[in-house]
């Protein structure tokens, strides 16, 4: 249960990685506990646009033919090696649908890749 309420909070953070495909992991938190030797999580999530709102905070729904869907996943792991020191690694990735009257692209983006070491010392 710790695990996984540390994985939401992770997954949920303000802070976001940078990512070109739009996804976005949450701040670098602490994995495991001296006790604990290994965490993963992961990531699934979706967006369709429905419409827009302007400036005034008037809302428009999408013409014609236009749609745009996103999928990200988002990807986690920490390895506590000895009880000082943890080896984590965090990835985004996404696949996009973008269709436009006349015109519509499809792809794979594969997003940051970040690799940390933690060592800590004792209280």
């Amino acid at each position: 249960m710790r695990l996984a309420v540390g994985m939401a909070a992770l997954l949920a953070g303000g802070a976001a990685q940078a990512c070109p495909c739009g996804a976005a992991l949450g701040p670098v938190a602490p994995w495991t506990l001296p006790a604990e030797g290994v965490a993963v999580a992961a990531g699934l999530s979706g967006q369709t646009e429905l419409g827009s709102v302007d400036g005034q905070g008037r809302a428009w729904s999408a013409p014609r033919g236009v749609s745009t869907q996103r999928v990200f996943v988002d990807l986690a792991a920490a390895w506590r090696v000895v009880p000082s020191v943890e080896l984590a690694a965090q990835w985004s990735a996404a696949w996009a649908d973008v269709t436009l009257p006349g015109a519509a692209s499809r792809g794979v983006i594969a997003g940051d890749l970040g690799l940390r070491a933690r060592w800590e010392a004792a209280a």
